[in-house]
């Protein structure tokens, strides 16, 4: 397995603190904004669905993302492998897929608009006061 670099290292230890606590709800909409639409299995549930068909159903919509197991496409780079793991940690694959592909800005910004968390980076203006 290859070593990830320190600031994705970095990256992945924040999205997941940003990531916790938050319900499928919260999941969805951060999803949806960066534009993810993506086929999942909820394991121990028969058939494909969409993070938006489960969110559409009050009893799991508020369901809490780490305690919910989904199989999706994900991993590094290009590599296309199925997990089994929490809705969270699919997130936080989204999260670190949106970084590589439009920048640590656009990603703070869907965070800040779509969970109102308040995200700065380190070059950020603030930080130099």
């Amino acid at each position: 397995m290859a070593l990830l670099p320190p600031s994705t290292e970095n990256l992945l230890i924040a999205f997941e603190a940003l990531a916790t606590g938050k319900s499928l709800d919260d999941a969805y909409l951060l999803a949806y904004d960066l534009g993810y639409r993506d086929k999942l299995i909820l394991v121990g549930h028969k058939g494909i669905t969409t993070l938006e068909r489960i969110c559409s159903e009050p009893d799991w919509a508020k369901q809490p993302a780490e305690k919910v197991l989904i199989r999706f496409r994900g991993g590094p780079g290009g590599i296309k492998t199925i997990f089994t793991a929490s809705v969270r940690s699919y997130i936080v694959d989204r999260l670190i897929r949106t970084v590589w592909s439009s920048g640590l800005e656009h990603t703070l910004e869907a965070i800040r608009t779509m969970w109102g968390i308040n995200v700065i980076t380190a070059n950020d203006p603030i930080l130099a006061n």
